[in-house]
C-alpha cells in the first residue's frame, strides 16, 4: 500500500474587475502575454464570463515582417496600425530579437533570479517594467511560470511522470496541469502514451475487491477498462460494510 502523497494549498491570484474588462478585446494570446497570464487561463475565464472571442487581426505580410527587430516595436504599432502586444508576439513567434532602446534597462542577474517565484505582473509591478517585458524574459530564458505555492518536487513524484496522462498525474499529485507539464519538458520525458494492458491473473484477484475507480488508479488503466474486465469476468462488486451505530440510550 502506497503512502498518501502531501497535498498543497492552490494559491492562484484572483481575477481584477480592470483585467476581466480587458478579456475579448484582442486575442487571448495577446491578453495573456499582456496581463502575464496563461493563454489557457485567459481563454477559459473569458468563457465563463461568455465573452466572444476577437479574431485574429489581418495576416502579416511579408514587408511587415522585414521590419521585426529593425524599428522599435512601438513604431512599428503605429505604422502597422496594429497593438504593441501584437507586434512583441510577432516578433518572439519569429524569434527576431527586439531592437534594443536607449532607455531600456537592462536585466541584472538579481532580477533574473526572481523570475518565476511569483507572478509575472506582479515582479513587473516590483520590477517597474511593462508585464509582458517580465513574460517575455521568462520565456526566452525558459523558466516555467510561477503557478500557486511553491513545492519541491520529490524523486517519487519525478518517477511518476511520464508513466501517465499529465492531467491525470497533476490530480494525482495534486499539483496544476501546468505544473506537470512544465516538469516533464524540463526533464525530457516524452508524453505518455497508452497502451492496452495487458491482464494478469493477480490484478484479476483484486476486481470487486474495492471501487472501480480505486482499481483503475491501482492499475494505471481507465475506469472503462475495470468495468468491462469486471463483467467480462463476471466479477460483482463487493458490497460496503455500513457502520451500525449503537443503541440509542
Amino acid at each position: 500500500m502506497t503512502a498518501p502523497l502531501p497535498s498543497t494549498a492552490k494559491a492562484r491570484h484572483p481575477w481584477t474587475p480592470e483585467e476581466k474588462k480587458l478579456l475579448g478585446t484582442a486575442a487571448d494570446v495577446e491578453i495573456a502575454i499582456r496581463l502575464g497570464r496563461e493563454e489557457g487561463a485567459v481563454y477559459q475565464m473569458r468563457r465563463s464570463l461568455e465573452i466572444p472571442a476577437t479574431r485574429h487581426l489581418k495576416l502579416w505580410a511579408k514587408e511587415e515582417d522585414r521590419l521585426l527587430g529593425i524599428l522599435p516595436d512601438a513604431e512599428l504599432a503605429r505604422r502597422f496600425g496594429r497593438s504593441l502586444i501584437s507586434v512583441s508576439h510577432r516578433r518572439e513567434r519569429l524569434k527576431i530579437p527586439a531592437l534594443p532602446r536607449p532607455d531600456q534597462k537592462r536585466w541584472t542577474p538579481e532580477e533574473d533570479k526572481l523570475l518565476g517565484t511569483m507572478m509575472d505582473h506582479e515582479l513587473a509591478r516590483r520590477l517597474g517594467r511593462p508585464a509582458f517585458v517580465v513574460a517575455y524574459r521568462r520565456r526566452r530564458l525558459k523558466i516555467t511560470p510561477f503557478i500557486g505555492e511553491h513545492r519541491s518536487w520529490t524523486r517519487a513524484e519525478d518517477d511518476l511522470i511520464g508513466t501517465m496522462d499529465d492531467r491525470r498525474l497533476a490530480r494525482r499529485l495534486k499539483r496544476t496541469f501546468h505544473s506537470v507539464r512544465g516538469r516533464r519538458i524540463k526533464k525530457g520525458i516524452p508524453v505518455f502514451k497508452r497502451k492496452n494492458h495487458a491482464w494478469k491473473p493477480e490484478d484479476d484477484k483484486i476486481l470487486g475487491t474495492r471501487p472501480d475507480k480505486q482499481i483503475a488508479l491501482l492499475l494505471g488503466v481507465t475506469l472503462q477498462s475495470v468495468y468491462h474486465r469486471r463483467n467480462r469476468l463476471g466479477i460483482c462488486l463487493r458490497p460496503r460494510h455500513k457502520k451500525v451505530s449503537g443503541p440509542v440510550v
